[in-house]
């Protein structure tokens, strides 16, 4: 359903309804993964092998593309909400079992194909074989789990696809259990609110044959997903739970062939344009209809367009496109593939190879893989003994632009497409833009809302040369809702008042109609003579003390704030960062970091930009669907620096597959920039990595937030990260301050502690903010006598600073600092709970007059742990890891505790909710 903007549960594999009662439902896992590894002769390195295992494993069965927090598909079924479940038994009609009858380990079953699992023959004398499960078995089998799932996600449509049958096809046996499965789920439907869709018998051209016969094509996927889509929101369904005949298909198949592929004709070219055509099935301007036009990038070219413009190329050129068309052809370049299978080349094929270096740069087929190059070009560092204190931010690349025009700026890379951007096309795109907002009085703020595109990076910096204020705020994805989005925006349109709106048709929507708008679409880079007569207007000093652009950044509660930030500041952050981390020019840096906020931001662009660092950009929403892609570029390219969150660590050695190895050795960094650091994410990314070169050394941490512009502290390169112990959890340090910065650590009364002592974190540097824009009450609560309370906790040990989490966090219960999370991780041990849904606090009493601890914990459906011993636990736990005793433990239905929209779990909601209805849902 991804393909539809929802959110999805991808492939959740979880082999034999039998297997899935035991180990998803009832917990009942098969012994340590490593152990049973080892003696299956299983190399964990293969992936075929161990995702076939895998799925045998509660937590870790299931390959997910939605939260990173929630791997897995147990953990998702209980801590995300689906709108749809579709389900199928392929596994029972297909796949036998094992059943374990040996005497070292106990008892247990395991589902995958048998080949697999075993070194040689002689493993099968541990392991009693069984076969496939009868039609009758699974019926009964898939009745409980879909009870099962209708408790977990009352809310969601259950859809079971009685498929794929077309693969059963000249095998009576197999095709039989698949005609009784269904007849009997049928039989035992009535009471389970779920649609059965009936049995497809497939052409062979339509399964994934050669080598796999138990899957349909993707088109045949799509189409059901259609399906799916379509009937939900439009809340109808045609489909009728009925039995059907058995008729055994006795029809002899080679599976072993595959069928032809369509060979291109001779091609004749037709007068027709192709362009025009899409441009009239959409009803959009034909110039605006490039050659990168495809679904999902083009105005107003969606999924549901997609049939129609499929129809009207067929209606225009006088042919019938393949079926696949439908689905595949979603671009202009697929487009032009699909008529060439039938013969047919459009009028203005021959354009696509006569563009100007410019119009290529705007736009490239689909797939084509560009690269930085092998060849460093030499890039001329910036003197900063000599350089002007009072220049432009970008005045330092403007320079190295016109100097080596043809210097790569940026290999960018989104939907399967790499493109290699140099200084000259950054430059030239940036004075387009600035010279489209000539009028707009210099100093004024420009909001920029894109989606990941090169117009960011040219609409940037083009503002900040030209003198004005730029600020990117983040576009609408398709997981928001609407309305809570235009909410937001509308405030933030309100204190900021744009004098202009930066955007493109996809975007434009969420700008207010009465504010100027630039569409980056219909805007073509300027001619050299405009881009050396942009540059030659320029001021050449004056800059340092005005605003060069806002960073919105809200922290955990409340609007977004705009930073306020100089020339003069972010320039000296670049100077003693760069240096503390030893950044040279021509240093490449590979980052999936959104520009909108101050990580991606500083330490992915503009740090960059003004060093001379070619950058390579990813696109986040693809990252999070295949973490992985950041390392297939690391190797590719030799890139050298990478930024990225606590979680992306963690997120990307668990969900890399193990399809292909790395060489990172390249890297001289990877920078974990989220508070707080824990020692897990990097022994888990070592452990997986180091085969591929990474070291401990490369592993280090910045503590970091735009109020400093960036890096506040760094931890020393050429050696392991410092680790400390702190009330009970492992932390990795987060370095010592740059030169320029001071801290101090203070307790509740704004008075410094002593030397390990946590409190929360003071600052002041000389690339410290100049407060928030129009919010003078709020600087003033933030700022006082010059320091900066980043309501962040932490303590100084030996010189470095160790963030163990926000002032919200900090519970005083009988005088004793309790950090509230820490807690939690403990509780989040214990049997019985759900992951990630615990939630302490302390409330005032006031016949005792001091604060007691409270616990909110919600509960795993259908635990077999009672309540009595889930509390038990719970205080042993809270008293071994803080010495406080809960006076009070809630034990709350699954969804009680209220989420913020990016996942975390909001305190105060959860606790006003908690006092006003106790333990009941309102």
């Amino acid at each position: 359903m991804g393909d539809y903007g929802w959110t999805r549960l991808n492939n959740a594999a979880a082999n034999r309804s039998d297997l899935f009662i035991s180990q998803i439902i009832n917990g009942v896992e098969p012994p340590a993964l490593e152990a049973l590894q080892a003696y299956l002769g299983v190399d964990p390195n293969a992936a075929d092998i161990n995702r076939y295992l895998i799925e045998n494993y509660r937590h870790r069965c299931g390959m997910t593309e939605i939260d990173p927090s929630w791997p897995g598909l147990w953990a998702n079924l209980h801590s995300a909400r689906f709108d749809v479940l579709l389900l199928d038994n392929l596994a029972d009609i297909a796949q036998g079992k094992m059943r374990y009858r040996g005497d070292r380990f106990a008892p247990f079953e395991l589902s995958f194909p048998l080949h697999l699992g075993a070194n040689g023959e002689t493993i099968h004398s541990d392991f009693d074989m069984f076969p496939p499960l009868s039609g009758e078995e699974s019926a009964d089998n898939w009745a409980t789990i879909i009870r099962f799932l209708k408790r977990v996600q009352p809310q969601a449509r259950l859809i079971f696809s009685s498929a794929p049958y077309g693969t059963a096809v000249g095998d009576p046996s197999r095709y039989e259990r698949a005609m009784s499965f269904h007849n009997a789920l049928i039989d035992r439907a009535s009471d389970l609110d779920v649609e059965i869709l009936p049995p497809t018998v497939l052409p062979v051209a339509m399964t994934k044959l050669p080598n796999d016969r138990d899957h349909f094509d993707m088109a045949v996927y799509r189409a059901i997903a259609g399906y799916i889509h379509i009937s939900t929101l439009s809340g109808w369904s045609n489909w009728t739970n009925r039995p059907l005949p058995l008729e055994i298909v006795h029809a002899p198949v080679d599976h072993s062939v595959t069928p032809g592929n369509v060979e291109a004709l001779n091609l004749i070219t037709s007068p027709v344009r192709l362009r025009s055509v899409v441009a009239a099935a959409l009803s959009i301007p034909a110039e605006h209809v490039g050659e990168d036009a495809a679904m999902g990038r083009t105005e107003r070219w969606d999924s549901l367009k997609q049939i129609g413009v499929v129809l009207a190329v067929e209606d225009a050129f006088g042919v019938r496109l393949p079926f696949a068309a439908t689905t595949d052809a979603v671009s202009i370049s697929t487009l032009r593939t699909a008529l060439g299978v039938v013969g047919v080349q459009a009028a203005d094929h021959a354009e696509t190879d006569d563009r100007t270096a410019a119009i290529t740069a705007d736009g490239r087929p689909a797939n084509q893989r560009e690269t930085l190059g092998s060849d460093r070009p030499v890039v001329l560092p910036v003197d900063w003994t000599v350089a002007d204190p009072e220049r432009n931010l970008f005045a330092d690349f403007a320079d190295r632009a016109l100097a080596r025009a043809d210097a790569p700026y940026a290999l960018f890379v989104k939907g399967g497409t790499a493109r290699r951007l140099t200084n000259g096309q950054i430059l030239a795109g940036a004075a387009a833009i600035a010279k489209k907002l000539a009028h707009i009085p210099r100093g004024d703020t420009v909001a920029i809302i894109l989606d990941h595109s090169p117009e960011l990076y040219t609409a940037f910096i083009g503002c900040v040369l030209a003198g004005l204020c730029p600020t990117i705020l983040a576009p609408k994805t398709p997981r928001q809702d609407p309305a809570v989005f235009q909410e937001a925006m509308d405030v933030l349109f309100e204190r900021v008042r744009p004098a202009a709106v930066i955007c493109s048709h996809l975007t434009s929507d969420s700008a207010p109609s009465s504010t100027e708008r630039l569409i980056v679409d219909d805007l073509a880079p300027a001619s050299l003579n405009e881009v050396a007569t942009f540059i030659a207007s320029l001021p050449h000093s004056g800059f340092s003390k005005k605003i060069a652009f806002l960073q919105h950044s809200s922290g955990t509660t409340g609007h977004k704030k705009g930073v306020m930030l100089t020339h003069r500041q972010a320039l000296e952050q670049a100077r003693l960062y760069a240096a503390a981390i030893g950044l040279s020019a021509g240093d490449r840096i590979a980052s999936w970091l959104p520009l909108y906020h101050d990580m991606g931001l500083i330490s992915s662009f503009i740090l960059p930009t003004i060093i001379g660092c070619p950058i390579i950009s990813l696109d986040a929403q693809e990252w999070v669907l295949r973490p992985t892609m950041l390392l297939d570029y690391i190797d590719a390219e030799k890139a050298n620096f990478c930024w990225q969150p606590n979680f992306a660590f963690l997120h990307t050695a668990r969900n890399d597959r193990g399809d292909r190895t790395y060489d990172l050795r390249s890297m001289k960094l990877f920078v974990n920039c989220s508070e707080p650091c824990r020692t897990h994410a990097f022994d888990i990314f070592h452990e997986r990595y180091a085969p591929a070169g990474v070291t401990m050394d490369m592993l280090q941490v910045s503590y970091a937030m735009a109020e400093n512009v960036f890096a506040v502290t760094q931890t020393p390169p050429g050696r392991p990260t410092r680790r400390s112990r702190i009330t009970g959890s492992d932390y990795l340090s987060s370095g010592r301050p740059l030169p320029g910065v001071e801290i101090q650590i203070r307790n509740i009364d704004g008075i410094e502690v002593s030397p390990g002592e946590v409190g929360e974190i003071c600052l002041r540097s000389t690339s410290m903010f100049s407060g928030y824009y129009r919010l003078p009450h709020v600087t003033a609560e933030r700022v006082v006598n010059g320091w900066y309370m980043t309501r962040d906790l932490g303590r100084i040990d030996d010189g470095e600073l160790f963030v163990v989490g926000r002032t919200d966090d900090l519970l005083i219960i009988n005088g004793k600092n309790i950090v509230a999370h820490e807690v939690e991780d403990q509780i989040g041990t214990v049997a019985g709970l759900a992951p990630g849904r615990i939630l302490t606090a302390g409330l005032f009493n006031e016949e005792t007059g001091t604060s007691e601890l409270i616990v909110l914990a919600e509960r795993t459906p259908d635990s077999l742990v009672g309540e009595a011993s889930i509390r038990e636990e719970i205080r042993a736990v809270v008293f071994a890891s803080s010495g406080v005793t809960p006076a009070s433990i809630a034990l709350l239905p699954r969804g009680y505790l209220v989420k913020s929209s990016s996942g975390k779990l909001a305190r105060k909601k959860s606790l006003e909710k908690y006092s006003a209805y106790g333990a009941q849902t309102p």
